[in-house]
């Protein structure tokens, strides 16, 4: 037999099997042209734009999240509603100069420590709620996961006295403790707030248990004004980030700051991937300012955003403590995350004490 060359039987086959596929090329094309003339390419725009829209819907109905998951849902007041600054502001600071002063130059060393350096965010802390006092931005200073309180005492010195102080931890009940992340002592912490003149009649809020119990309109049920500045340092499991995340931006005021401490830790990976779980499922958009010894500064509005990071970078004292990129380290030349760009603190060459001096001489 000779190769190369079909038999009839053979032809007769290959045309049996291809007659069906090229009529169905054919009602294929018959089909597209007619849906074509039927639905103009803007009908196909709206119509893909409404799909669109019903997915954004479904995903925002169900957030994609764990079952172990809190979600804040509908409880979670809009962030253009959360815009009532403390009534009667004033800006006569509440612990006065000279304690401010005394805390900025190392005085909350006194203080057990119960997070990481505290120099370098404690002078972004006092320029950052300037930053907000200059935009008529009053309202709560608090953090959940006090410990010992050295890290809130520096928050509570930015406060003024018509701004009201907020604190949580579970303390005593170590049961709550899911991770072991800090083990707080309610005695030593009212021990901190008394050295910068805070008694426990001064707290509006001390929640003592885990930030489970803590309802996501928090400053509504507790009647206190929307955070203008609060630190989330309580549990550092994934879940926990997320619930805590939820809890502080649904409470916090439109262009208020939330620090999230620990994020990028190598020994507590739970915070990192609770923040990307939020910046996914999460109710509020959160935009990222800063990256300072592991505690990431982030805002709920896009102006404020904007006006936090030019004053920071014009900044006369501080401008030279901040990098826009990660070029020094053969890194990205641009620093984004969430839509935004954000900064990195200069801590490489720097003098603690002459830091310190900065941020006293910039206590207000």
């Amino acid at each position: 037999m000779m190769t190369g060359v079909l038999s009839k039987a053979q032809t007769y086959s290959t045309f049996r099997y291809m007659f069906p596929l090229l009529f169905g090329f054919v009602l294929l094309f018959a089909f597209a042209h007619s849906w074509h003339r039927s639905n103009p390419p803007d009908q196909n725009f709206q119509l893909a734009s409404q799909f669109r829209r019903m997915q954004n819907l479904s995903d925002d109905a169900f957030r994609n999240l764990p079952p172990t998951y809190r979600s804040a849902s509908s409880s979670c007041v809009p962030v253009a509603q959360r815009n009532k600054t403390s009534p009667g502001a004033t800006m006569d600071i509440l612990i006065g100069m000279k304690k401010a002063r005394q805390v900025a130059r190392g005085g909350y060393e006194k203080v057990q420590p119960g997070s990481g350096p505290v120099s370098f965010v404690g002078l972004f802390v006092t320029v950052l709620s300037k930053l907000q006092h200059k935009r008529s931005a009053f309202g709560s200073v608090g953090e959940l996961g006090v410990h010992h309180g050295r890290f809130t005492i520096v928050l509570f010195s930015t406060a003024r006295r018509t701004e009201k102080l907020v604190a949580a931890d579970i303390f005593m009940q170590q049961e709550k403790n899911q991770d072991g992340s800090g083990k707080g002592d309610l005695r030593r912490f009212m021990a901190a707030l008394e050295y910068v003149g805070i008694l426990k009649d001064d707290l509006d809020v001390l929640h003592v248990g885990g930030t489970l119990e803590l309802p996501f309109d928090w400053y509504k049920r507790q009647e206190f004004e929307p955070f203008r500045m609060v630190s989330i340092d309580a549990g550092h499991t994934a879940e926990l980030t997320f619930n805590d995340l939820e809890v502080t931006a649904c409470s916090t005021m439109k262009g208020g700051i939330i620090i999230l401490d620990d994020f990028l830790h190598p020994h507590w990976t739970g915070v990192t991937e609770g923040w990307y779980r939020y910046l996914r499922d999460g109710h509020d958009k959160l935009y990222p300012i800063l990256l300072c010894d592991r505690k990431l500064f982030v805002t709920n509005d896009p102006e404020a955003h904007k006006a936090y990071y030019k004053g920071l970078v014009e900044h006369k004292r501080v401008g030279k403590f901040v990098l826009q990129s990660a070029e020094r380290w053969g890194g990205s030349k641009s620093l984004e995350m969430n839509g935004v760009h954000y900064l990195l603190c200069d801590t490489a060459g720097h003098d603690d004490k002459h830091v310190r001096e900065i941020w006293s001489d910039l206590v207000y």
